[in-house]
């Protein structure tokens, strides 16, 4: 065989190689979100670690590669009324917090609210890999046919917070930045050397220069960068989205994050929605 038909040979293989790799990921991944199933973050989770796998390029294209979140990631939305919080994922119910069950006096407090926000925040960062995996990128050469893509921040909304209207009248809850650091990621008090929620939450491997540069970790850096505001106090009048940011063009040259803002502010922090 000549150099030519042996080269021509090798690239065959490799991309047979490659494309048999792919399968038996969608399989192995298909096989552990039906153990799975019922655990929406889980779903989500393995999802995108599969798309991360399997979006490859070979021959000059990309394989892999379709929308950029799956159908495995609803949008949980919480709802605070008088005596009760309760949490739908997607269309359907999925809990109810009683308060009675979490303090004496049976009514909203600020421990309460810190607690179910922290939890969708830490949810939203678990299913997208917690810093771990790249998985809203899409190759550039796709960009035309991926119109999300081709914007610097693109933004998945985990969960919807609001507050019943008609049972508050425009009441502060505050303390959400210190419960974090207070806390860990069962929400229970920290003791011991236990990992707490801010720690989980700022632990990233994707992190673009300039914010490593700050001297604070990506989460504060970024934030700071971003006038997203950490000391969030949560009113009653308004609502909020749990969100996951990613920020930057290139594959592992990104910066993400996830963070709880005003749903008026959503367009300031992201160009586009994925979906």
């Amino acid at each position: 065989m000549n150099k030519k038909g042996l080269m021509l040979s090798k690239s065959v293989n490799l991309f047979l190689y490659g494309a048999i790799f792919i399968i038996l990921v969608i399989i192995v991944g298909m096989i552990i979100i039906n153990l799975t199933k019922g655990n929406s973050r889980e779903d989500c989770r393995l999802s995108m670690l599969m798309k991360t796998a399997t979006t490859v390029e070979v021959a000059g294209g990309f394989a892999g590669v379709n929308s950029p979140i799956s159908d495995s990631c609803p949008r949980y939305f919480v709802k605070f009324s008088k005596t009760k919080a309760e949490i739908r994922k997607g269309t359907k119910a999925f809990d109810t917090v009683k308060y009675d069950k979490l303090t004496k006096d049976n009514e909203l407090t600020n421990d309460i609210v810190n607690k179910l926000v922290a939890e969708e925040l830490r949810g939203c960062w678990y299913q997208f890999g917690a810093g771990k995996m790249d998985a809203f990128w899409i190759p550039s050469k796709l960009y035309l046919i991926n119109d999300w893509s081709n914007n610097e921040k693109v933004c998945f909304i985990c969960s919807e917070i609001e507050f019943e209207k008609q049972d508050f009248n425009s009441i502060n809850y505050d303390g959400f930045y210190d419960y974090l650091q207070e806390h860990d990621i069962l929400g229970t008090t920290k003791q011991g050397d236990g990992e707490t929620l801010y720690s989980y939450l700022t632990t990233t491997d994707f992190c673009q220069d300039k914010y490593l540069a700050a001297g604070i970790n990506c989460w504060e850096a970024y934030a700071s960068e971003e006038n997203i505001n950490l000391q969030l106090k949560f009113n009653s009048d308004e609502r909020y989205y749990v969100v996951l940011i990613r920020h930057g063009e290139d594959k592992d040259d990104a910066t993400i994050n996830s963070y709880v803002i005003p749903t008026s502010d959503y367009r300031q922090y992201c160009n586009q929605q994925a979906k």
